[in-house]
């Protein structure tokens, strides 16, 4: 089975340090599992698998279908770059299938922007404590 993977954040050398431990993790698997699912491409910007499976990486994400994305600090990105955090919202939220997973995380960076009213908005539906569609967002909410 293959899946992609995309990986945003703030900064591309951010995206960067991610993917990095992503490729920390694989080298440390056990090599039975490493020779079934052989590494076949690896740069600092994507992962390619032996089975057609790839993460890659970027600050922004448009033009495929990844059944996982993982935005890092959207937080910060709607406060310090509101246009790219409206073509996250607008190109990648929207890029992932409806079976696929979307994970945002990060700290907030105000009471304004795309991540605030993303976070209202999970907030409501888990308040509203009534049936929650597959596509609505769910709030995890870790303090320290």
């Amino acid at each position: 089975m293959q899946h992609h993977a995309a990986i945003i954040d703030a900064t591309l050398g951010d995206a960067k340090k991610k993917l990095a431990k992503v490729r920390f993790a694989y080298d440390r698997l056990p090599t039975t599992m490493r020779l079934l699912v052989r590494l076949v491409q690896a740069n600092t910007e994507v992962l390619k698998f032996s089975n057609g499976s790839e993460i890659s990486i970027g600050t922004t994400f448009r033009g495929d279908t990844p059944q996982i994305l993982h935005v890092s600090e959207y937080g910060k990105i709607s406060a310090e770059s509101p246009e790219t955090a409206r073509s996250i919202k607008t190109g990648a939220f929207n890029a992932v299938a409806k079976t696929g997973k979307i994970f945002v995380e990060s700290t907030a960076h105000g009471s304004s922007g795309e991540f605030y009213d993303l976070v209202q908005s999970a907030a409501a539906i888990q308040k509203a404590d009534g049936d929650r569609a597959t596509i609505d967002w769910k709030l995890h909410f870790l303090p320290r």
